[in-house]
């Protein structure tokens, strides 16, 4: 198979075909050659599952690191004294140098190759969770005072920034290259999965985890897991496609007039996931009078695996078991979102936020791979690791707005920073509903677009 045939017909089938109309040889040569091409495309298949499969489970470990870094921070955050907004600060710096270094290395996977890319990502994301540990760490010993552990803490994640993009970006687009124009949202939405699966997994053991080797041990196993989910990737991932294949890839920028509109629900999206995973952790020690040390935790790692079950139901199930439209997955998931973001509102018992927390994830669950679809469709597949990333960084963008959102909204009410929410889901909906470069969500199910190999 090569990079410009879809899978339904390959060249050999093509060649086949002619032949039994009577411009070949045999046919007892037509019959060998059917079956080595029916092999071939049969051993593409198998690799791109295994492939798949091996992404999604490498990119668990993102995952699990997104939850217990946010589950933990709170409890750290009052064990050091620290106000709620610096904290937020640390992961807002990284968050904006996301924006910049996602784009940059969709295109270096473009030009690379996704395997060194993805590497790449996890590497650096490793090496970020350590260092930061150990700042940390030696913080709560008291080692180093706030005015060395603070700017300690900012430049570890610094790193995160850097070098962290590459991996999810570089996995996406891996993924777009060996789909179909008919797979891809779902396709896409496996993706998301494997990092809302790893949330989950980050949720569960991350309070008994931080229980019996304190509160800096789940961060220390993740650290770990990411080192050998880069081992995996770099010796057992397979990608044939050369490099020199894509050099002549064309440069996608913020304003390219196909992805503008795209790319500001990504924002806006972006906000409405940060807040949650941000907020929930002070939200429910202040709502309900918890400890920091060990009901914080278990509390908010609870009220995480909650969204992130609810995020991973929408596209493990409804996005795979229901052809709609991304537009539609779009329009029903921000009205989820934003009914979640009101019931959070105006609840006080932990059972009803728990359940305005999994409204917002199921929305979640469904704009994310929709857009993801949408803008992957808007372009060619010489630009799929440009197009990741730049929408990837809008959406870590939203992170960069909630400690400002925090230091004003959250002293008056931290209701309003879920108020907020349903606003922003509100304003995804219209824009879904009325802007017309969503009717490209409407494209044909039995529609197929080359398909490279692995």
């Amino acid at each position: 198979m090569t990079s410009n045939d879809p899978p339904s017909t390959p060249p050999k089938a093509r060649t086949v075909a002619h032949e039994a109309a009577g411009d070949g040889p045999s046919a007892q040569s037509q019959s060998a050659r059917m079956a080595a091409t029916i092999a071939d495309f049969a051993a593409t298949q198998k690799r791109r599952r295994f492939s798949f499969r091996l992404l999604f489970v490498c990119l668990i470990c993102l995952g699990m690191g997104h939850s217990i870094m946010f589950a933990t921070l709170p409890a750290l955050s009052r064990e050091l004294a620290i106000p709620e907004y610096l904290v937020q600060a640390v992961f807002s710096l990284s968050a904006f140098i996301w924006v910049f270094m996602s784009p940059f290395w969709g295109r270096r996977s473009d030009m690379m190759g996704r395997r060194p890319v993805i590497l790449i990502g996890l590497v650096g994301y490793a090496v970020s969770t350590i260092l930061f540990t150990s700042v940390v760490s030696a913080g709560l010993m008291g080692a180093i005072g706030f005015g060395l552990f603070y700017p300690m803490m900012i430049a570890s994640r610094t790193i995160y920034g850097l070098l962290g993009p590459g991996a999810m970006a570089s996995a996406q687009a891996y993924v777009a290259d060996r789909t179909t124009r008919a797979e891809r949202t779902k396709e896409l939405a496996n993706i998301g999965a494997a990092f809302g699966l790893g949330i989950i997994v980050g949720a569960g053991i991350g309070g008994p985890i931080a229980e019996l080797f304190g509160l800096l041990g789940p961060l220390y196993f993740v650290a770990g897991l990411a080192v050998i989910s880069a081992g995996a990737v770099w010796f057992v991932l397979p990608e044939k496609t050369e490099p020199r294949e894509r050099e002549d890839t064309p440069k996608v920028t913020l304003l390219d007039p196909r992805l503008r509109t795209f790319l500001a629900v990504s924002l806006l999206m972006g906000v409405s996931s940060a807040i949650p995973i941000q907020s929930v952790g002070f939200f429910l020690m202040d709502k309900l009078s918890l400890d920091a040390e060990t009901q914080g935790v278990q509390f908010t790692s609870v009220a995480l695996m909650a969204l992130s079950m609810a995020t991973l139901f929408s596209q493990l199930v409804i996005v795979q078991r229901f052809h709609m439209s991304a537009k539609r997955l779009i329009q029903i998931g921000s009205v989820s979102v934003a009914l979640g973001g009101l019931t959070f509102m105006f609840s006080t018992e932990f059972s009803t936020l728990i359940f305005g927390l999994m409204l917002i994830g199921l929305g979640l669950g469904l704009e994310r791979p929709g857009l993801a679809g949408l803008s992957s469709l808007s372009v060619s597949h010489k630009e799929q690791g440009s197009v990741s990333g730049l929408v990837g960084g809008m959406g870590a963008a939203g992170f960069i707005f909630v400690p400002p959102l925090t230091y004003f909204l959250y002293p008056i009410d931290p209701a309003y920073m879920f108020g907020l929410i349903a606003i922003l889901s509100v304003v995804v909906f219209v824009v879904a509903t009325m802007d017309p470069r969503f009717r490209l969500a409407a494209i044909d199910y039995d529609d197929e677009t080359p398909m490279i190999d692995v």
